[in-house]
């Protein structure tokens, strides 16, 4: 198959090979199944071995990770019980630095029940969005402008590119 795409790029550069007729495009539907398959196998290739790694490396973290939550509890006790005796301690060694941090308080909201007790006050905001659907089903569209049929009025904000096409490729099976 490598072979194949080599002797495919030669043929690019040396003559800029161009689809002009049936069999041509025949050939270059081909080459392009060829080519999505080779990258799919490609990919399950890579997608296997990621896998395994990965696998392995859960593993292989899994015995470390119990270790550093023993020896994180360890230093915890020891640093805890240090400050009980004084306040502003603190310990570096070649190996590291103990000591604490003031945590701020952490605020848990139950939106639904919060919003219902604040509403109408101004800790609750309310989020406007567009109705995009009513929007396309009303509106009038004239040189890309959105029109509200209404008032006549040009909506700002909203512009509409008109359809087009684009080329479709399917490979058969």
């Amino acid at each position: 198959m490598s072979n194949e795409i080599a002797e495919l790029n030669a043929l690019e550069e040396s003559q800029g090979f161009t689809v002009d007729d049936p069999s041509k495009a025949s050939w270059a539907l081909g080459k392009l199944k060829e080519l999505r398959k080779l990258t799919e196998q490609n990919k399950q290739l890579a997608d296997e071995q990621i896998k395994r790694t990965q696998e392995w490396l859960d593993h292989e973290n899994e015995h470390a990770k119990e270790s550093i939550d023993y020896f994180e509890s360890l230093l915890n006790e020891y640093i805890f019980a240090e400050k009980e005796n004084d306040p502003k301690w603190k310990l570096s060694t070649p190996n590291g630095r103990l000591s604490t941090r003031k945590v701020p308080a952490k605020w848990n909201y139950n939106d639904d029940q919060a919003v219902e007790k604040l509403k109408g006050t101004d800790y609750v905001k309310a989020k406007y969005s567009i109705n995009k659907a009513q929007l396309k089903k009303d509106a009038i569209v004239k040189d890309g402008k959105v029109i509200l049929p209404e008032t006549g009025e040009i909506v700002d904000g909203v512009v509409v590119e008109p359809a087009g096409e684009k080329a479709v490729i399917k490979l058969s099976e």
